[in-house]
């Protein structure tokens, strides 16, 4: 073979081999951003039922609580479960003071995760 036929096999094949990973890593980064996306969202979902607990408006508050928990139970951590299983529980028992700290605790570790996330400096509790 000659070498120029050589030379083009070769810088040829490190160009297709360039292209195939640099896909997988393109792909495997956007599995990760959608991934994220969700997790955002599931965290986002609990804001209005910490909003309607701290102004004591019940409107809207169990629907809104029962969105946040599907979302959490799809991609909720297996604490996060358990947390917003025991938040319901609470609600549905009109355990107001109980409800009310659980809650507390539970936005201050939303709160954490999402300025971890976007790489905020965590704010002293």
């Amino acid at each position: 073979m000659e070498p120029v036929l050589i030379s083009s096999l070769i810088t040829s094949s490190i160009l297709v081999t360039g292209w195939f990973v640099n896909n997988y890593f393109n792909r495997k980064h956007d599995i990760f951003l959608k991934g994220l996306e969700h997790k955002h969202e599931m965290l986002k979902s609990y804001m209005p039922v910490a909003e309607s607990l701290l102004i004591a408006d019940q409107n809207g508050f169990e629907d809104n609580l029962r969105k946040s928990q599907i979302l959490f139970l799809m991609y909720g951590t297996s604490e996060e479960i358990e947390t917003i299983n025991k938040i319901v529980e609470l609600a549905q028992k009109d355990n107001i003071n109980e409800l009310q700290k659980s809650s507390s605790l539970f936005l201050q570790k939303i709160r954490n995760e999402l300025r971890e996330d976007l790489r905020i400096k965590k704010l002293s509790n």
